[in-house]
């Protein structure tokens, strides 16, 4: 499992237990040399992350894989002149991020995928790897459902970005992971977090996460494991998932996490964190929070 630094607080004030804003010019630069010394060299980042991908263009990024996004596109058909806006986000993307050739572009509306002339769409994206501007196309998804659809479509990914956490194990009961490694697709994990949810001071929490965090808290301690490294290490024991997306707000967070994670990784005792699972969607989507 390797990290992936998830840029969007690079470009917006983003994440519900964000206190901070949006990270400085001079605190990204501090960031990307840890990121670089760590031997952390994939960097997400999307069009829709504010600046955050012309950000990453003022910096030296020459020796990391970029991966970013297709635009949101208010359209109810994919049709010339959304696939128009397309290409031209993506070359604006190359032209932002100051580089030749992106890593990976993911479909970062998942609804693109169920649009009337899907099909061009995802024609398009493998047409701009043939030409090398992309390595690899891939898709966001935020459930179950949505795996199913791609799977059992005639789209062709090499990569796919998912949510799962301590929380939220939809993906991992329905074992859809197992069919993606079989199909030799990057799996990338984001929202191991729960934006911030669980790392944070319970007093600090909305009462609905109070009462579902409170047990689960004092297990970990027990276990002497930090939140930070319980959340890693949930992931770290799924060996389907290749990369964690995470995002950070200052250069000392992601030092705290880059110090968990090199603990977490020599963990070899497997701990079974599947009673704390939640189905409730109201709890683990971050998109249907009130």
């Amino acid at each position: 499992m390797e990290i992936v630094l998830g840029t969007v607080q690079f470009g917006s004030n983003y994440g519900i237990t964000n206190r901070i804003g949006q990270t400085s010019i001079s605190e990204v630069k501090k960031i990307l040399h840890t990121a670089k010394t760590a031997g952390i060299n994939i960097l997400d980042t999307a069009p829709g992350y504010g600046d955050s991908e012309t950000v990453l263009g003022q910096n030296d990024i020459t020796n990391f894989k970029v991966i970013t996004k297709t635009p949101y596109i208010k359209q109810e058909t994919i049709d010339g002149v959304f696939l128009q806006k397309v290409t031209e986000s993506i070359e604006q993307s190359l032209v932002k991020l100051n580089v030749s050739s992106i890593y990976g572009v993911l479909v970062h509306n998942i609804e693109d995928c169920y649009k009337e002339g899907a099909k061009s769409l995802f024609k398009l994206l493998h047409e701009l790897k043939v030409t090398g501007k992309i390595k690899k196309v891939g898709v966001s998804v935020y459930n179950v459902a949505d795996i199913y659809e791609i799977l059992n479509s005639e789209f062709q990914i090499d990569l796919i970005q998912l949510p799962s956490n301590i929380l939220d194990q939809r993906i991992l009961e329905s074992k859809l992971l197992l069919e993606l490694k079989k199909r030799n697709i990057e799996v990338h994990c984001r929202s191991i977090f729960l934006q911030g949810i669980l790392v944070s001071n319970l007093e600090d929490l909305p009462i609905k996460f109070k009462r579902i965090l409170s047990e689960y808290f004092i297990d970990i301690k027990k276990m002497n494991l930090s939140k930070i490294e319980a959340a890693l290490l949930f992931c770290h024991q799924i060996k389907e998932i290749d990369c964690v997306v995470l995002g950070v707000n200052n250069n000392e967070q992601f030092t705290e996490i880059i110090n968990a994670y090199n603990k977490v990784i020599n963990i070899e005792d497997k701990i079974d964190f599947s009673k704390y699972a939640i189905n409730d969607e109201k709890i683990v989507d971050p998109r249907k929070w009130v």
